[in-house]
């Protein structure tokens, strides 16, 4: 049983984003490789397997995705190990290594800044923009889910929900800021689908596919569904079936008295909602109100993945885990640092 929260990605299994400006300027990090991979033939990938051999032979791994493709990334000293490894089960692609040595040169000799992070996403644009396959552009509601986007592959993330959502001429920028002239979009919230929209309409000489995911959950499990050897038409729709097939819950307080459903409730109780803001569980105690609507999804998910949101703090997340591990043993639930606002809890079951 886990200790403490631990950064993980949805789509399976375990991650570990950028190391810190500190951990940079005390430690040695070798190389980071990050590749996307792809079965041989008619072949499946193993990715719980595939974590357990990383890790014998590095650290800060992620394995993100599931059977049909899967975003790698390994720090070690040897990337040659890595990517000969990832060869031995299939095809690579977005193949990237970097020297993290030198990164913490550079932050010792210039600071923080010099690095990319979160403050960076737009610029990461112009870096992947050679990359093959459609562009994707992610509306994220917090800094955790934007690093989480960039991390799996997304070119450009927006912000979203803080002090509003983005507008059509904001996401029209980004999607003329990616360089790429195919572009997909991923709103993750059905208040920004129109915007997502028009700003395709603003940007006539990009083809642009609007991907209609609910929460950044979704937008999660579309990005990880990509297929750069696809264009946009079919990777809409191989991402929306992707969106689609996994369950979602949205954890937050009652502001005031108000029945939903039909159903009472009460200002202050913890309330859980489904991805269309139907109501599925309320209880004074949030831990209950969650394992009530969780007993209330599809059988058959063999991950649960919480992201923690601002209104949550991390004993509460780590209690809200352990309790979930109780009721669902086979079940595998991992803890990801969201921010997002207004949901203290965003929970996706696949």
């Amino acid at each position: 049983m886990h200790d403490e929260p631990l950064p993980i990605l949805t789509g399976a299994i375990h991650s570990e984003v950028r190391p810190t400006f500190e951990q940079l300027s005390d430690d040695a990090f070798g190389y980071e490789t990050v590749y996307v991979l792809t079965p041989a033939d008619e072949a499946q990938l193993d990715v719980i397997a595939i974590r357990d051999a990383l890790q014998r032979i590095g650290e800060s791994v992620l394995v993100a995705g599931d059977e049909r493709a899967a975003k790698i990334h390994v720090h070690n000293e040897r990337p040659d190990e890595v990517i000969a490894y990832g060869l031995t089960l299939g095809t690579l692609s977005r193949v990237s290594v970097e020297n993290l040595d030198r990164q913490a040169r550079d932050l010792r000799r210039d600071g923080p800044e010099s690095v990319p992070g979160a403050a960076a996403w737009q610029a990461a644009a112009h870096e992947t923009s050679a990359l093959p396959g459609p562009a994707v552009v992610a509306v994220a509601p917090g800094d955790g889910l934007a690093t989480v986007f960039m991390t799996i592959g997304a070119t450009a993330v927006v912000q979203g929900a803080h002090g509003g959502n983005p507008s059509a001429g904001e996401l029209a920028e980004a999607i003329h800021g990616t360089g790429q002239d195919q572009v997909i979009v991923l709103p993750n919230n059905p208040n920004v689908r129109l915007a997502a929209r028009q700003a395709g309409q603003l940007c006539p000489d990009v083809e642009v596919a609007v991907v209609g995911t609910r929460n950044a959950a979704e937008g999660i499990a579309a990005l990880l569904a990509l297929d750069p050897a696809a264009g946009v038409e079919a990777n809409a729709r191989r991402m929306t079936d992707a969106a689609h097939s996994i369950q979602t819950l949205q954890v937050t307080g009652a502001v005031r008295d108000a029945r939903i459903d039909g159903r009472m409730v009460h200002k202050g109780e913890h309330i859980v909602l489904g991805p269309d803001e139907g109501l599925l569980a309320a209880d004074s105690d949030q831990t209950q109100a969650v394992l009530q609507a969780v007993r209330r999804l599809r059988p058959g998910f063999e991950l649960l993945t919480l992201y923690q949101g601002n209104g949550s703090g991390p004993q509460a997340a780590l209690e809200l885990a352990n309790a979930l591990r109780r009721e669902f043993a086979t079940v595998e639930v991992e803890l990801v640092k969201g921010d997002q606002p207004h949901y203290s809890f965003l929970i996706s079951a696949e």
